[in-house]
């Protein structure tokens, strides 16, 4: 039978079921590939546990990858890191728009090292505007020290101490596309362990489904939160059936989202439709305790082929905080 997509017809029932993580056709990038080409960086979302390596990622962003075959350089816009600092710190910290540089990292192609990511911009804080200015590497170890500064924990940057947590740089590991720099954001009051070099590198796919949660636990009185994104960088519009659910403990399946199945639902070439962050679980004696799972799987609605899926992780806890 054949089809028209209808890209009104796309939106207004991607946006009414709520849509958009490691995503199937997304493979960890290739350092050895020289190829000059667009590829995608998430940021670990976690600000509970800084230690906590991968703990939860955020949504793609795109970033330009070049190599000359012995050192590869990956940027990311400055425009993307200021948003990026302003969802982690939550209005807290405010980017001053246009003033921050070209995230930058250039890691040697031998070993997966991170030698350098850099970045400096300005900042606006209820205590004043300041410089922000980050090196980080992965061949490095720092620890960071919970301190509260407006109510909030900052980590601020230490070496030793009972109290101070030491954090390990790692190697860009090829298997998941995963890496971690380490060092300082200074300019802002005391020097601060950057939360931005834990990070996971990905090629880009055709067509992809990435999810996002916001923390790696949760705990009682939490809630719960995710976001997808769904995009087809395809040159002609793709039908998909698109599903969206959650996995308990026990490998209960609870089914969230599934429209598409019948052929009416499709995603314009280079289009992507993402959501909002959206509450999920609010975490009271009703969630089972331990690790849940929540899922988006994009289908090809006549031949059931999967063509992107993404399942992203996260702990019930059992006690408060």
């Amino acid at each position: 039978m054949q089809r028209t997509p209808s890209i009104a017809l796309c939106l207004a029932l991607l946006v009414s079921v709520g849509f958009g993580g490691v995503a199937a056709a997304n493979p960890p990038l290739d350092l050895t590939d020289p190829t000059s080409r667009e590829i995608r960086i998430e940021f670990d979302t976690e600000v509970i546990d800084f230690a906590a390596i991968g703990g939860a990622f955020s949504l793609p962003a795109p970033a330009s990858f070049d190599s000359d075959g012995t050192v590869a350089t990956v940027v990311l816009d400055g425009a993307l890191l200021e948003a990026r600092i302003t969802a982690l710190f939550e209005g807290l910290i405010t980017p001053i728009p246009g003033s921050f540089t070209d995230f930058v990292m250039t890691l040697e192609v031998a070993t997966g090292e991170v030698l350098s990511l850099t970045s400096t911009g300005s900042i606006d804080t209820d205590v004043g505007l300041f410089d922000f200015q980050q090196s980080l590497q992965s061949d490095a170890t720092l620890g960071f020290l919970l301190a509260p500064v407006l109510d909030v924990e900052f980590p601020f940057a230490c070496t030793s101490g009972p109290d101070c947590t030491l954090v390990a740089g790692q190697p860009l590991d090829p298997a998941t596309g995963q890496v971690v720099a380490v060092g300082e954001i200074v300019g802002i009051l005391n020097p601060i362990f950057s939360p931005f070099g834990d990070l996971r590198l990905t090629e880009q796919a055709a067509i992809s489904c990435d999810g996002a949660v916001a923390q790696a636990t949760y705990a009682p009185d939490e809630t719960q939160t995710y976001e997808f994104a769904m995009t087809n960088r395809d040159d002609e519009a793709r039908f998909i059936e698109a599903k969206v659910w959650l996995e308990a403990p026990d490998g209960t399946i609870l089914p969230s989202v599934n429209v598409g199945a019948d052929g009416s639902v499709c995603l314009d070439a280079g289009a992507t439709f993402a959501s909002p962050p959206t509450s999920s679980i609010f975490v009271d004696e009703t969630v089972p305790v331990g690790n849940w799972s929540i899922g988006c799987r994009l289908v090809d609605p006549d031949t059931g082929e999967t063509l992107a899926e993404d399942v992203d992780r996260f702990e019930v806890l059992a006690e408060p905080r």
